[in-house]
């Protein structure tokens, strides 16, 4: 497994989980590296998901590898609550 980031520039420059490479070109083509639109604090990977968490002024945002669809983190985990 290889991930490693810049937080300082928002940016993911290299993920490797069994070759489902994830690179910065994919992130910018959804558009979740757009600097301008949000300002990127902090990035982690958790593996067993395969969802990388990019934590932001505008709130956590996941990543799934998988589907490469993009959630509202906190609003998935206050949907959830609100279920059980």
């Amino acid at each position: 497994n290889v991930f490693s980031e810049d937080n300082i520039a928002g940016l993911i420059i290299e993920y490797d989980h069994s070759k489902g490479k994830c690179d910065v070109r994919t992130l910018l083509a959804i558009g979740l590296l757009d600097n301008t639109a949000l300002s990127i604090n902090d990035v982690a990977y958790d593996v067993e998901a395969d969802v990388v968490y990019l934590a932001t002024q505008e709130g956590l945002i996941g990543y799934d590898m998988q589907t490469n669809q993009t959630f509202d983190f906190l609003s998935q985990i206050v949907a959830q609550n609100e279920t059980n």
